[in-house]
């Protein structure tokens, strides 16, 4: 009987134990986020599953920082460094980020529903099943990112730059791609249906859909150089 109860016993505490272990590996650094408060930079920090909503973190420096599953909605990031920092499954949801720096990021499975990213670098970002759904990415740099499975559904993607980005299973279901380039980038899976494509430039990329179905084209680069004037 003193044997069973020993055995419950240690059962509980190793289970607290396990508990308070996970619970510290997921959460981010009261230090790191005390810093972040008070300096408006923290770059290579924990701010894992931190509550940043709303906050004013203009032009702030979180090179490498850890923000994965971080809250970051409604959140300043005008001109901030966010180069190389995990964001998988951060949520950006009404955030301003424009003209920040995203390059070499991971932003998988992120939310950034209509998300100011006017002029942001994704250079080299990985953004597999990222939702970007009405965000502005006008003038965006995309080139070499990983963009399969994301959703741009209503996005305004003008004059963005998508040279060699893997587009595999993106859906771009009634964006605005005027004036964006896709030179050598995958579409072969992409969704293009009810997009404007007015001005975009497809020449190199791969493309397994007809252009003509479902879209608006004028003045439209097709992947061999040819022009498209159908709609214009």
């Amino acid at each position: 009987m003193i044997a069973k109860s020993s055995s419950y016993l240690l059962g509980i505490l190793l289970c607290l134990f396990c508990g308070g272990f996970l619970q510290s590996a997921w959460a981010y650094n009261t230090e790191d986020l005390r810093r972040l408060k008070v300096t408006g930079s923290c770059p290579r920090c924990d701010l894992s599953a931190a509550s940043l909503e709303e906050l004013q973190l203009f032009r702030s420096n979180l090179s490498g920082a850890n923000l994965s599953g971080a809250n970051l909605s409604r959140t300043n990031l005008i001109a901030a460094d966010l180069s190389r920092a995990d964001l998988s499954g951060a949520i950006l949801s009404g955030a301003n980020l424009s003209g920040a720096d995203l390059s070499s990021a991971n932003l998988s499975t992120a939310e950034l529903l209509a998300t100011e990213l006017t002029l942001v670098d994704f250079s080299g970002a990985k953004l597999e099943r990222a939702s970007l759904e009405n965000a502005n990415l006008l003038k965006a740099k995309l080139p070499n990112a990983d963009l399969s499975w994301v959703s741009f559904r209503g996005a305004n993607l003008t004059l963005a730059d998508f040279y060699k980005s893997d587009l595999w299973e993106a859906d771009l279901w009634g964006a605005t791609l005027w004036g964006a380039t896709f030179w050598n980038a995958d579409l072969r899976t992409a969704k293009l249906r009810g997009s404007n494509l007015d001005g975009a430039n497809f020449e190199g990329a791969k493309l397994s859909i007809d252009l003509a179905e479902g879209t608006i084209l004028c003045d439209t680069i097709l992947p061999d150089g040819h022009i498209i004037r159908s709609g214009c």
